[in-house]
C-alpha cells in the first residue's frame, strides 16, 4: 500500500526555516502551501531535482501559477522520500558557473509517496 504525506510531522524541526535563510540563499518566491498537485513524478533523484524540479519551480515563481506542484513517488527506496519529508519537501539547489555559485530554495513538491 502506498504511503502518502501532505503534511509535516510536528515531531521534528525543519532543516531550514524560510524566514531565516542565510543572505546568500535565494528564497522560493511563492508560498509552497498554496501550490497544488499538477504533476506526478516517479523516481525523484538528483538529476530530476536539479533539472525538471527546478524548471517547474522557476515557472511557478515567475508566473504565480501554483497548479503545477509535484507529487513525487519512489518505488524502490524510501531514502529520498524520507529526506524530503524531513525538509518539509524542500531542497536547496546549488548552481555553479565557473567560479560563481548560487543557492536557491526549491519548493514545488506538495506530496511525497513511498510505494514499494
Amino acid at each position: 500500500m502506498a504511503e502518502s504525506s501532505t503534511s509535516v510531522d510536528a515531531s521534528h524541526l525543519p532543516v531550514f526555516s524560510l524566514d531565516n535563510l542565510p543572505s546568500h540563499v535565494k528564497a522560493a518566491g511563492y508560498d509552497q502551501k498554496k501550490a497544488t498537485r499538477g504533476i506526478v513524478h516517479v523516481g525523484p533523484g538528483g538529476f530530476w531535482s536539479a533539472h525538471f524540479g527546478a524548471i517547474i519551480h522557476d515557472y511557478m515563481a515567475a508566473t504565480g501559477d501554483l497548479a503545477w506542484g509535484f507529487a513525487v513517488a519512489s518505488l524502490r527506496s524510501p531514502g529520498t522520500i524520507t529526506a524530503l519529508r524531513r525538509q518539509d519537501n524542500r531542497y536547496v539547489l546549488i548552481e555553479r558557473e565557473e567560479e560563481q555559485r548560487s543557492a536557491s530554495v526549491i519548493t514545488p513538491i506538495v506530496e511525497t509517496i513511498f510505494a514499494p
